[in-house]
C-alpha cells in the first residue's frame, strides 16, 4: 500500500479513463479512500508525511491538467479528496514542504472559487442535481479545518485564500456589473413553510463569514461601500417613484437591486456576528481586534462613530467624518438607513414596491447586531474597543438611541406591513430574543420605545394582525418586565402591561346581549386576539414572574370551559383555549404554588369536561382527511401531558396543605378515559398524534402506575389494545419504544406490589407471549431488542410460571427434535444463574443472556 509507484499509478489510470464515465467514477473513488488512508499502515510521523508529499505531488499534477475543465461529476470527486486528506492529515500539512504547502493552498483556492461559480450556475438555473453546490460545500468544510489550524492568522497565504474565497462568494451574489448573479426570472414568493436563504445556505454563510473575520481590513470596507452604493441607488428610486410611474426595466433594476441589498446584509451578518445557540452572544475577537487596532492607530474615533450613528435618519452617506467611523459601527448604521428608507417610502404609500426578502433580512441582521454587540458585557472580554464600548455600552446615548431605533422599526413593520406575516414574524422574533437578556432588557424596559410599541398594540383593532403576531409582542412585554427586581416596579409594569387585557376579556363576557352577538365577526376577532394576548403572556414566564403574571391569567383560565362551551362549533377558538392550557402547564405550573397549581387544575379539568362532552360525537364520526382536522385533539393530548410536568419538574415552595382535592393526575386521567375510546388505527396513522398519544400514556405510567393498575376494566381494555397496536402496526421505533416502556413500567409495578389476583394482572399476561412471538419471529427490529428484553425480564418475573408453559409449548412445537432439544438448552441459558426480582443487576444479566440467546436461535428456529 505504501508503496512508491502506488500513487503514480493510480493517478495514472484515472487520467487515462477520466472521459469514460462508467470507469473514471470507480477510479475517483478509490483516489478518495486513498485520500483516508489511516490506521496502522501509518505506524510513524514519518510514514504520514512522506505519503502526504507522495500524495500531494500527484494530485497538484492532476489539478493543473484539469485547469477548470471539470467533468460531470469530477468536482464532486475532487472536493472529496481535499475534504478527507484535511480531516486525516490535517496536522501533517504544517511538516509540509513549504513550496508544495503553498501550491496546494494556491491550487485549493483555485477550485473552490471555481466550484463557488458553478453553485451559483446551478442555483440560477434550478437543477436537480446540484454537484458544484456539494462540491462547494465540501471545499468551504475543507477550508474550516485550515483556518482552525491557522489560528494565529499570520500564514499571509491563508489570508489571501480567505480573500479570494471572500471576494469569489460576493462577485457570484451581486448582479453585473460588480458581480456575476444570473437573473432568474421566475419570481419566487416567500413562503411560511420554505426555507429561505439564511436558513438554505447557512452553513455557507457562516464559513464565508469566517473568511471575513479572518481579514477585517479587507472585508469591513467592501461591505460598507456596496451598502452605500446600493443605499444611494435605491433612495433614488424611491425618490423617482414619487415623481413618475416606473417601467419595466425600472422593476427589473429594483429587483436586482433588492437581491443585492439581500445578500450584502447577510454575508455582513456572518462576518460581524457568529451564530451562538445556547451560548451567550459575543463580539467576535477578530472584529474586536480589529476596532482596537484602528482606533490606537487614531484611524477610527469615538466622536466620529456616535456622529455617524446618530445621523441614520437621514440617510446621508457623504459625510465629512465617516471615514473615522468604526467600521463595525458603520455597517451596522448603513442597515439602520436601510430600515430608515424602508420606513419612509411605507409613510409615502411606496411600502408595496419594498422588499419582503430585504425587510426580513434587516430584521435578521439587527437582532444578530444588537445580541452581539448592544451593552455588551465587558468583563467577558479580555480587551475592549473603546470605539464599541463607547458607543454602544452601558450607560451609554448611543445604547439608548439604537434601543429606540429599532423598536421604533418594529412598530413602522406592524403598522405598515401587516400583510407580511413572515416580516411580521421576524420582527417580533426579533423583540422578543433581545428582551431575553437581562442585561438589554434593563435598559429597554425604561425606554420610550417600549412604551410607544405597548401604546401602538393596544390601539390596533382586533384581528388587523397574523396569527402569532400578538402572541409574540406580549411575550416580549412580559419578557422584559423580568428585570425588573424592585417588586413594586414590576407590580406597577404588569399592571400597566396586562390590566388592559384582562379588561377586555372581562368587558366582552360581561356584555348582556353577549349570547346573541358571539357569533358576529367582530366579537369572534376580539376573542381570537385576547387569547392569543394571554399565551403569548404564558410563553413569556419565568421563575420569578410566573406567580404574579398566573394572577392575571388564572381568573380568565376559570371562564373558559364557558367560552369553549359556547364556541364549540369553531375550531379556530376551541384550539387557541386548548392551547392556551397547554402554554400555561409547559411555561408556568412548574413555578406555581400548590394553591395556585390547584386552580390551574381545576380550570383545567372542567374545560377537559367540556371539551370531551362536545367533542365526544365529532371525534368518533368524523372522517378525518388531514392533519389539521384533528388538532384539537392533539393540543389535548399535549396538554394532558404538559400538565403532568409539576410531577416531574418543581420549583415551587414546598407547602404542605391538606385542602389539595384535585391533582394533575386527575386531569390527565380524565383526558385519557375520553380519549381512548376514540384510539383507533386510522387516527394513529397520523405521525404526530400517534407519538403523543404514546408519549402521553409512557409518561402516565411511570408516574402513576398504581392508577393505571386501578383503571376500569373496559378503559384498561382499550388502554392495552392501543398498546398491542402500537407493537404489532408498524407506526415506527419511537413508537415500539413507548409500548416497550409502558409494558416494563406496568408488569415492574405488578411484581413489586404483588398484584397477581387483580385484573390488571390477568389483563398483562398475554403481552408475554406476544413479545416472545415478535422477538423470536424478527417483527421486532435488531434495535428495539434491548428494549424488548427488559421488558420480557419484567414479564417474566410476573408470570414464572406461564413462561415455563410459553417455553415448553415452543419447544414442543418442534417437529425436528434436534432443533427441539437447541431450543431447550437456549431457554435453558437464558434465565440459568438470573434472579427473576426485577432489580437491576439481574436485569442487565438477562439483557446480556438475551442478546445471546437471540443471536442463537435466530440462526436454527422457524416460528410459525
Amino acid at each position: 500500500m505504501l508503496a512508491p509507484q502506488l500513487l503514480p499509478l493510480m493517478f495514472q489510470v484515472y487520467w487515462k479513463v477520466r472521459n469514460q464515465d462508467s470507469l473514471s467514477h470507480h477510479m475517483l473513488t478509490c483516489l478518495v479512500q486513498l485520500a483516508s488512508l489511516n490506521g496502522g499502515v501509518m505506524n510513524s510521523s514519518e510514514t504520514r508525511v512522506q505519503y502526504l508529499v507522495s500524495y500531494m505531488e500527484n494530485f497538484l499534477k492532476l489539478l493543473s491538467m484539469i485547469g477548470t475543465n471539470f467533468k460531470n461529476k469530477e468536482a464532486l470527486g475532487i472536493s472529496n479528496v481535499v475534504r478527507k486528506l484535511q480531516l486525516f492529515f490535517g496536522h501533517s500539512f504544517s511538516k509540509l514542504p513549504q513550496a508544495l504547502h503553498e501550491s496546494y493552498l494556491n491550487e485549493i483556492t483555485r477550485i473552490t472559487c471555481c466550484f463557488a461559480e458553478g453553485a451559483e450556475l446551478e442555483e440560477a438555473q434550478l437543477l436537480d442535481d446540484k454537484l458544484y453546490v456539494e462540491a462547494f460545500d465540501n471545499m468551504l468544510e475543507a477550508w474550516t479545518n485550515i483556518f482552525q489550524e491557522n489560528a494565529s492568522g499570520n500564514d499571509t497565504f491563508v489570508l489571501q485564500a480567505a480573500t479570494r474565497i471572500f471576494n469569489t462568494y460576493l462577485k457570484c451574489h451581486l448582479a453585473p456589473p460588480d458581480g456575476s448573479r444570473i437573473r432568474n426570472d421566475e419570481v419566487e414568493e416567500i413562503e411560511d413553510n420554505e426555507d429561505n436563504d439564511r436558513i438554505k445556505f447557512k452553513d455557507q454563510l457562516q464559513i464565508i463569514g469566517m473568511c471575513g473575520r479572518i481579514v477585517p481590513s479587507h472585508s469591513l470596507p467592501i461591505l460598507y461601500r456596496l451598502l452605500e452604493d446600493r443605499s444611494n441607488k435605491l433612495k433614488a428610486h424611491l425618490q423617482t417613484m414619487q415623481s413618475q410611474t416606473m417601467t419595466l426595466s425600472d422593476s427589473a433594476a429594483l429587483d436586482n437591486l433588492f437581491e443585492d441589498i439581500h445578500w450584502i446584509i447577510l454575508i455582513a451578518g456572518h462576518v460581524l456576528c457568529m451564530d451562538s445557540e445556547g451560548e451567550m452572544p459575543m463580539i467576535p475577537s477578530e472584529i474586536m481586534q480589529y476596532s482596537i487596532e484602528k482606533y490606537n492607530k487614531s484611524e477610527t474615533n469615538l466622536d466620529a462613530t456616535l456622529k455617524v450613528l446618530a445621523g441614520v435618519r437621514q440617510v446621508v452617506f457623504e459625510l465629512d467624518f465617516v471615514d473615522q467611523c468604526d467600521h463595525a459601527v458603520r455597517v451596522f448604521s448603513d442597515v439602520l438607513k436601510l430600515c430608515a428608507l424602508e420606513s419612509s417610502a411605507a409613510e409615502v404609500k411606496l411600502g408595496h414596491f419594498m422588499s419582503p426578502e430585504v425587510g426580513c433580512t434587516l430584521m435578521w441582521f439587527l437582532k444578530r447586531w444588537c445580541l452581539s454587540y448592544l451593552l455588551p458585557t465587558e468583563n467577558y472580554y479580555q480587551e475592549v474597543s473603546p470605539t464599541l464600548i463607547g458607543a454602544l455600552g452601558r450607560d451609554t446615548d448611543g445604547a439608548t438611541f439604537v434601543i429606540n431605533f429599532v423598536l421604533g422599526k418594529m412598530q413602522t413593520n406592524i403598522i405598515h406591513f401587516s400583510s407580511e406575516p413572515v416580516l411580521l414574524q421576524d420582527t417580533v422574533d426579533l423583540f422578543a430574543d433581545i428582551v431575553c437578556v437581562k442585561q438589554k432588557s434593563t435598559y429597554i424596559v425604561k425606554t420610550e420605545g417600549l412604551w410607544n410599541l405597548v401604546k401602538l398594540q393596544s390601539e390596533l383593532k382586533a384581528g388587523s394582525l397574523p396569527q402569532n403576531v400578538r402572541r409574540g409582542l406580549y411575550k416580549g412585554f412580559v419578557l422584559a418586565g423580568s428585570a425588573l427586581n424592585d417588586p413594586q416596579a414590576s407590580n406597577e409594569y404588569y399592571q400597566q402591561i396586562l390590566k388592559p387585557v384582562q379588561s377586555r376579556f372581562k368587558n366582552l363576557l360581561c356584555q348582556e346581549n353577549f349570547n346573541r352577538i358571539y357569533q358576529e365577526e367582530g366579537i369572534k376577532n376580539e376573542v381570537i386576539d385576547i387569547l392569543e394576548c394571554f399565551i403569548g403572556i404564558a410563553k413569556g414566564s419565568q421563575m420569578s414572574t410566573a406567580q404574579i403574571l398566573f394572577e392575571y391569567i388564572a381568573p380568565i383560565l376559570s371562564e373558559l370551559p364557558v367560552f369553549l362551551n359556547i364556541y364549540k362549533n369553531y375550531q379556530v377558538i376551541v384550539q387557541l383555549v386548548l392551547e392556551l392550557f397547554g402554554r400555561c402547564a409547559q411555561h408556568m405550573l412548574c413555578y406555581l404554588s400548590v394553591l395556585d397549581s390547584k386552580r390551574l387544575y381545576e380550570s383545567s379539568l372542567a374545560t377537559v369536561q367540556v371539551y370531551a362532552k362536545c367533542n365526544a360525537n365529532r371525534l368518533s364520526t368524523e372522517i378525518f382527511s388531514e392533519e389539521s382536522s384533528f388538532q384539537d385533539l392533539l393540543l389535548v393530548l399535549e396538554f394532558l401531558t404538559l400538565i403532568l410536568s409539576k410531577d416531574c419538574l418543581d420549583f415551587s415552595p414546598q407547602v404542605s396543605n391538606s385542602e389539595i382535592t384535585i391533582t394533575a393526575a386527575d386531569v390527565s386521567l380524565f383526558g385519557l378515559s375520553f380519549i381512548l375510546p376514540l384510539i383507533k388505527m386510522e387516527l394513529l396513522m397520523y405521525p404526530s398524534l400517534c407519538s403523543q398519544y404514546y408519549k402521553l400514556i409512557v409518561l402516565i405510567d411511570d408516574l402513576y402506575a398504581d392508577k393505571i393498575a386501578n383503571l376500569p376494566d373496559d378503559m384498561l381494555t382499550q388502554l392495552l389494545r392501543s398498546v398491542e397496536l402500537g407493537l404489532t402496526a408498524g407506526f415506527g421505533s419511537d413508537i415500539v419504544q413507548a409500548c416497550l416502556d409502558f409494558l416494563q413500567g406496568l408488569a415492574t409495578h405488578i411484581y413489586r406490589n404483588s398484584l397477581q389476583n387483580t385484573k390488571v394482572y390477568q389483563a398483562v399476561m398475554p403481552f408475554l407471549k406476544l413479545l416472545m412471538n415478535l422477538t423470536l419471529s424478527h417483527e421486532i427490529s435488531s434495535e428495539m431488542m434491548t428494549s424488548a428484553s427488559i421488558c420480557i425480564y419484567a414479564l417474566i418475573c410476573c408470570y414464572s410460571e406461564q413462561y415455563q408453559i410459553l417455553v415448553q409449548s415452543l419447544i414442543q412445537s418442534q417437529n425436528d427434535p434436534l432443533v427441539a432439544e437447541r431450543l431447550a438448552t437456549a431457554f435453558s441459558q437464558l434465565t440459568n444463574n438470573v434472579l427473576l426480582n426485577c432489580e437491576r443487576q439481574p436485569k442487565l444479566k438477562f439483557r446480556d443472556n438475551f442478546d445471546k440467546f437471540i443471536a442463537n436461535v435466530h440462526g436454527f428456529l422457524l416460528v410459525k
